[in-house]
């Protein structure tokens, strides 16, 4: 896969989830064996990730920087609910048009409080 074609299907599953488009998105750009890993959460599976809990409705989600090497997919981005606000570096594998992992790296402390904010 080139590196043109990974960060097309990685640009597209970031609009999709930070503007909460659905499982109906996001279902076809992600393998059905696809891993989620963010701290101490382990997802395995796309339906278990899909199943997961949804991005915070009143959340802004902003891409602050991006690089793509082949399979290969990296985002930064900074996300606000309310009071709260999160920084996250995203590495996503993409393979055959699919991305087939996702590891976040970020404060998982502030990250639960994001979630959590109203």
């Amino acid at each position: 896969m080139s590196t043109e074609d990974t960060a097309r299907v990685a640009r597209a599953y970031f609009d999709a989830w930070s503007n909460r488009r659905g499982a109906e998105a996001l279902r076809p750009m992600l393998a059905a064996g696809f891993l989620f890993d963010a701290g101490a959460v382990h997802i395995e599976g796309r339906e278990a990730f899909l199943g997961a809990a949804e991005w915070p409705a009143r959340a802004t989600t902003t891409m602050h920087a991006e690089a793509y090497d082949g399979e290969h997919a990296f985002q930064l981005y900074e996300a606000v609910n309310g009071t709260a606000r999160i920084r996250s570096a995203e590495h996503l594998v993409v393979r055959d048009g699919v991305i087939v992992s996702s590891e976040i790296v970020g404060d998982q402390a502030a990250f639960a409080a994001f979630m959590a904010a109203g």
